[in-house]
């Protein structure tokens, strides 16, 4: 797989835990990660991904959060009207490794899923890989 230059990479986390927020920080910045917007919720996040959402390359999204979820942030992602804020490669970073949240992760066209604690190497393989990736089209995903 191609390396991508991640000095270039912008990059939106969404999480209601400072310290997730700050450790996450932290991995994206060993990695070279320059740019990064922070999010404490999917409300927060939504926000965010209009203001920014031409210049963000990926999103680290948790799912256990108040307000608005991670499952509802995805699902009101790829319900926005501008195709390249709604197709932005999504990578699910969670304590919760149950595998029906997994699978309703995916199911709404996330690009990747990372159970915390998370390394940087990791985080970087993931953030790669959503990038280079084809965009799933959540309506294309196959429902039980």
């Amino acid at each position: 797989m191609a390396k991508i230059d991640m000095k270039t990479v912008k990059v939106l986390v969404i999480d209601d835990e400072p310290f997730m927020r700050q450790l996450l920080n932290k991995a994206l910045a060993q990695v070279e990660i320059q740019e990064i917007v922070g999010a404490v919720n999917g409300e927060d996040g939504l926000e965010k991904v209009k203001d920014n959402g031409g210049e963000l390359d990926v999103i680290l999204c948790d799912l256990d959060m108040p307000e608005m979820n991670g499952f509802e942030f995805v699902r009101r992602l790829r319900e926005l009207p501008d195709p390249g804020q709604a197709n932005l490669p999504v990578v699910i970073v969670t304590g919760n490794s149950m595998e029906e949240s997994v699978r309703s992760a995916i199911e709404l066209g996330i690009s990747g899923f990372l159970v915390k604690p998370v390394t940087a190497q990791a985080l970087q393989q993931r953030i790669e890989k959503a990038i280079l990736s084809p965009r799933i089209d959540p309506a294309t995903v196959n429902k039980e």
